[in-house]
């Protein structure tokens, strides 16, 4: 053995690569079978190197196990194949011999998933409903998402004290909630008294359902020290309980069913001694009014890395320029890198959501779940147009993500693309969509080419763009390109003449090698999706992607993004 691979730190990096390239993303490869049967790459290496080197049996065995999309490997290292793939009805009990193997194995597990799909694993813990001995000791993650309600029941066997980490989806309804939900929200701290991180999920509820929101409410509080929260629906109380920890670090939460004015109150109970969110670093919040997160953030300076606001009512142009400038503390212009306001479209009584046809396309996957149900408002509240003036207070940080959202009109020309984001050398994502503009005030080629000057980084892109002259460059500006952007979105107004796609397919090829295709949501009643479908099919064509007869249908469809039911 080579002698680096002596050094703790080196063997380490070693197992963590392969324990990581599992699947796209690093996340683990979970087969479209109900049964998690499909290894990915790392996960075969690490096996072959338990077997093969003695000095990193146990590390890669650790490795290996260390994250579980599936209880099925417990089987798969007890049984043979053939002996359970064919369980309809249940899971026989381990035998003696087998349970030893079990738990041999189960300590080294530290992160287990189970899906709506995954049955075997269900199958699994039921047979184990009477073992007094501890499936997974060590558990540390736990995501449960069971798809039948009586199965939640199941998720005691796996809660323990080791537990820092716990994402449930709760069965619960408009309709109430069921006993034994209610009795999981009120115990389970007392089996997990470590966790650290909480994120519950839930249907969405409307206004009239106090119980389920009342007991959601009682079990967020009784974790006096949580340090990361994501939770769809919270009373008063466990808001301003919330507020005013000095150990919680990242918030989510939807306040949709909260009158605006109840939020500015809880605003005034805020001192200088004593101010909430006092160590917060990421902050997600589902509003109805933006202006009501402004008095939080007024006079004080926390250390804001991240800050999402999702809202229901499109505010004014002065409310977004408050907004931004009450983020503007000196603390966080040195703190803050990820900005992402959007506007969602609130339901009327039944918590249910009519999504718009763009909704899904304007709704960044990064997200997360708290926006996986992102909708786009149509012309609720203010629309006027946002100039550079709102915007300029953000030219003082140095962003990494800059994404907005709205259905006001964002007019930004060249000039002012270049004035905002001239203090982002280190920017990563610029997305921006908005409604109906003005022609004249959009950014064009030109700027674009700007744009990717200032930002060096620029790995994701999307803005309304004037394509409808190819600008003349100059020896340097010729020389100006990215080389990570694969994908160019923008916006469905985006200007561009038929005379021009094949100028415009050209300029993109050179100035973004890397590209391999550009989407353009659809928009009843204006040929230029269509065109720049005809730039997308083009620009395929020059990569050698598609053949040229292929790609005849002008439109995208602006529906084919899915979020995944569970992972984002």
């Amino acid at each position: 053995m080579h002698n680096a691979l002596l050094i703790p730190e080196v063997r380490s990096t070693i197992l963590d690569c392969l324990a990581a390239d599992t699947g796209k993303g690093g996340q683990p490869k979970i087969s479209t079978s109900p049964n998690y049967t499909q290894p990915g790459a790392g996960q075969k290496a690490l096996a072959a190197l338990a077997r093969t080197c003695r000095t990193l049996s146990e590390s890669a065995l650790d490795a290996l196990w260390c994250l579980l999309p599936s209880l099925e490997p417990l089987l798969q290292c007890s049984r043979d194949k053939d002996s359970y793939v064919d369980y309809d009805e249940s899971v026989p009990p381990f035998d003696e011999k087998e349970w030893n193997v079990v738990l041999r194995h189960a300590p080294r597990v530290r992160e287990l998933i189970v899906m709506k799909s995954d049955e075997l694993s269900i199958k699994i813990l039921e047979s184990l409903w009477f073992h007094t001995t501890v499936l997974l000791p060590n558990l540390r993650k736990l995501h449960w998402n069971p798809h039948e309600y009586t199965n939640f029941l199941l998720i005691r066997l796996l809660l323990s004290p080791s537990l820092v980490h716990l994402d449930v989806h709760l069965p619960i309804d408009e309709d109430g909630i069921e006993g034994f939900v209610l009795g999981f929200l009120r115990c389970y701290h007392t089996f997990c008294p470590k966790l650290k991180s909480l994120h519950f999920r839930h249907r969405d509820l409307n206004r009239n359902s106090s119980s389920p929101v009342a007991a959601i409410s009682r079990a967020v509080c009784c974790l006096p020290t949580l340090e990361a929260l994501t939770c769809h629906a919270l009373s008063e109380e466990a808001f301003l309980h919330v507020a005013k920890s000095r150990d919680i670090k990242k918030f989510s939460a939807r306040l949709l069913h909260h009158h605006p004015d109840d939020l500015r109150r809880f605003a005034e109970s805020i001192t200088l001694d004593y101010p909430l969110f006092e160590n917060l670093r990421v902050l997600h919040l589902r509003v109805c009014d933006v202006s009501t997160v402004i008095p939080y953030l007024k006079s004080y300076h926390q250390p804001f890395e991240e800050i999402s606001i999702e809202f229901s009512e499109d505010p004014s142009p002065e409310i977004l320029h408050e907004f931004f400038t009450a983020l503007s503390s000196p603390t966080r212009q040195q703190s803050l890198r990820r900005v992402k306001l959007g506007s969602c479209q609130l339901s009327s009584g039944s918590g249910d959501r009519r999504r718009s046809r763009v909704a899904t396309k304007t709704a960044p996957s990064s997200w997360g779940a708290l926006y996986s149900n992102y909708q786009v408002s149509v012309g609720r509240g203010n629309t006027s147009p946002v100039h550079f003036e709102v915007l300029a207070p953000l030219a003082g940080f140095s962003l990494h993500d800059f994404e907005v959202h709205l259905n006001n009109p964002i007019l930004l020309n060249d000039n002012d693309l270049g004035r905002l984001v001239q203090g982002w050398p280190d920017l990563e994502t610029f997305s921006v969509t908005t409604g109906k503009e003005e022609s004249s005030r959009f950014v064009t080629l030109m700027g674009m080419l700007l744009l990717l000057a200032r930002c060096p980084k620029l790995c994701r892109l999307k803005l309304c763009v004037d394509a409808r002259t190819v600008p003349v460059l100059t020896p340097e500006e010729s020389r100006m390109c990215n080389m990570v952007i694969e994908h160019l979105e923008v916006a469905s107004e985006s200007p561009i003449k038929k005379a021009n796609v094949a100028g415009v397919a050209q300029f993109l090829h050179e100035h973004f090698p890397s590209l391999t295709g550009v989407t353009c949501p659809r928009n009843y009643g204006s040929n230029y999706p269509g065109l720049w479908e005809t730039v997308n099919s083009r620009i395929k064509k020059i990569r050698g992607l598609v053949n040229s007869k292929d790609s005849e249908n002008y439109y995208v469809d602006s529906n084919s993004d899915s979020d995944s039911d569970y992972y984002h």
